[in-house]
């Protein structure tokens, strides 16, 4: 009952990560994220399968079924650790602050692997790992600790590096994911550390199946809702906030739309190529969270080069010295490029009980189209 019960488990585990890897390959185009995504998947399907088949065959007598065991329990131990560096892998191509770079820097991160390949191999003979006794059953052996402390360095490290650097920094890219996925990894490892000391429990599938699955649902959700450019909100989500803010917004607060674009934009185009333009683009998106986002204006790109941010100010008069600051980290960031980087923007207040968003929103870029008239007029 009891191994039917384990089976049973991986097996659905299994069949949802099917879904995952069959979704995430379906469609023509295939970016690196999913590729990556992907890989950790199928890594965690073969582990599930391995983990299945030691199951079925533990302490069995067949033809060869010694040597099998053995083989199916080092290629388990192997591929938990292949599993350990995928997810590493995978928050260092989230995080733009980090990477494992080139072959030999991707080899010193899976050099722990390399080790444990060798142990477990090697452990067929000296039984270090593991060891199966004359009756085909598998026992752990003295250095299995090992073999869990380098599967949990490459859980727990993407975390370690999260905490570090947000304690620094306001302003960290895919700040959101990034810590969706180091809280993934440690809930494998507390489901590993719970498998390791009930190994009658198949718990350590169940944590990985569902911080997948967790993972996909957001990377999903921000395919529809999150510009791929900039990584910030688009005007779906704009509208969405825009209904819910002005439904809760009081008379009492300064309600107020910023609509900005960057100043000769094609001009960037036409002269520096389209990388460039986009260049441009991820540069203002990275000031706009820089400056914005830690006073809660909320960002979105709406197309092109226009954005929009919204967020409620003391006074009215506040707007003026949030454009100044923006213009002013923009030209930072200008001597940096071959190019000047400048912003228009155009601004309105929410006129409570007298407005409708459209309305709202057509102010302030008639706003925007009066500044960029006088700027184009005495260039």
């Amino acid at each position: 009952m009891e191994n039917a019960l384990y089976i049973e488990i991986n097996a659905v585990c299994a069949c949802i990560l099917l879904f995952l890897i069959y979704v995430n390959w379906r469609g023509v185009v295939r970016e690196m994220e999913q590729i990556v995504f992907t890989n950790i998947s199928i890594h965690s399907l073969l582990l599930f399968l391995l983990d299945v088949l030691w199951r079925v065959c533990n302490g069995r007598s067949f033809p060869g079924a010694h040597l099998f065991i053995e083989l199916v329990s080092a290629a388990y131990f192997i591929q938990a650790a292949m599993l350990g560096y995928s997810w590493l892998r995978y928050f260092f191509f989230l995080d733009p602050n980090h990477s494992m770079g080139r072959s030999l820097k991707r080899h010193a991160y899976a050099a722990p692997v390399y080790a444990l390949a060798l142990l477990n191999v090697f452990s067929i003979w000296t039984g270090w790992i593991f060891s199966v006794d004359a009756n085909n059953v598998y026992h752990r052996g003295p250095l299995i600790w090992f073999q869990h402390l380098i599967g949990s360095t490459y859980l727990i490290l993407p975390a370690v590096i999260t905490w570090m650097h947000f304690r620094s920094s306001h302003n960290y890219p895919n700040r959101k994911r990034l810590l969706l996925i180091s809280s993934m990894g440690l809930l494998a490892f507390v489901a590993s550390v719970a498998q390791l000391l009930l190994p009658g429990l198949s718990v350590f599938c169940v944590g990985v199946t569902f911080g997948l699955l967790i993972i996909f649902m957001e990377d999903q959700h921000q395919r529809v809702s999150i510009d791929p450019l900039t990584r910030l909100n688009n005007r779906t989500q704009l509208r969405l906030f825009l209904d819910t803010k002005v439904a809760a917004s009081s008379p009492g607060k300064h309600l107020v739309m910023f609509i900005m674009d960057l100043d000769f934009f094609k001009q960037i185009n036409d002269k520096y190529g389209h990388m460039e333009g986009d260049k441009a683009l991820i540069t203002l998106s990275n000031v706009l969270k820089r400056i914005l986002g830690p006073r809660g204006f909320y960002i979105a790109r709406i197309g092109g080069d226009e954005f929009v941010t919204v967020a409620e100010l003391r006074n009215f008069s506040d707007a003026d010295k949030v454009i100044a600051l923006l213009k002013d980290a923009l030209a930072g960031e200008s001597e940096k490029l071959p190019y000047d980087i400048s912003l228009s923007v155009g601004f309105s207040e929410y006129c409570h009980g007298n407005d409708t968003i459209h309305e709202w929103f057509e102010r302030a870029d008639c706003e925007l189209y009066k500044v960029k008239s006088q700027r184009h007029s005495t260039r």
